[in-house]
């Protein structure tokens, strides 16, 4: 498969400067310098390219919490390839990081999430395994199958629906490596289960939904203070 710039010259990526590869079920990602990685999409997926349409729309917003983009490659004019920011996870645990890293990630990313829906723009792939956990702020990586919809409202609360999922699943993870089971209940009698569909529960974000769980986490220090167990 050959890759092409907009414009129509072709695009040769040096295995020279390829330093790590990724697989994924959507396509590979090479990391071609110290910032930048290349992702190129797989073909034989239905569907699975980046609409230009969408791509420009990302490239001309300013959001806080999403990956910068730049430079789109084609195949058969389909935008099939992108240069991409790369980022290392630092953050081990997020329940061992300041309330705050949680909060201010939530308001962050439905902030981006708002200026998108205004484009009727929704996080179709919006999970926790696609964002990066960096010590400053969380990212969003792999946004290439965001799709629009036909009202700002629809795409606002899919990609709502999509952002605690990727929370409730952030901190699932994060309970299970420090090997905390879901049916263990908290020093107020309250099972894991239970405690996160009440704190992630989408039925009870409407908007700033960091506001509404900043409420939620009074007397917190950090996520794991929520979730002390009753051994």
């Amino acid at each position: 498969m050959m890759l092409l710039y907009k414009d129509g010259r072709p695009f040769t990526l040096n295995p020279d400067n390829i330093n790590e590869t990724f697989y994924g079920t959507k396509g590979i990602v090479y990391r071609i310098n110290k910032d930048e990685c290349l992702k190129v999409m797989n073909r034989k997926i239905p569907n699975n390219f980046f609409s230009e349409e969408i791509f420009n729309v990302f490239t001309s917003l300013d959001l806080t919490n999403f990956a910068h983009i730049s430079v789109p490659f084609y195949d058969n004019s389909i935008i099939i390839a992108y240069i991409m920011e790369y980022l290392e996870q630092s953050v081990e645990n997020i329940l061992d990081m300041p309330i705050e890293y949680t909060l201010d990630n939530i308001a962050g990313i439905y902030s981006d999430l708002l200026k998108l829906a205004k484009h009727l723009i929704t996080a179709f792939d919006l999970y926790h395994k696609n964002v990066i956990l960096c010590s400053s702020k969380i990212v969003v990586i792999d946004f290439d199958s965001y799709r629009k919809l036909t009202s700002f409202e629809e795409a606002l609360l899919n990609s709502l629906n999509n952002l605690m999922y990727t929370f409730r699943k952030l901190y699932e993870e994060a309970l299970i490596k420090k090997n905390i089971n879901f049916d263990e209940k908290t020093i107020s009698g309250i099972p894991i289960k239970s405690y996160l569909d009440y704190l992630f529960n989408t039925r009870c974000f409407p908007n700033e939904p960091a506001l509404v769980l900043k409420r939620k986490f009074v007397g917190a220090k950090t996520p794991m203070d929520l979730f002390k167990i009753n051994r």
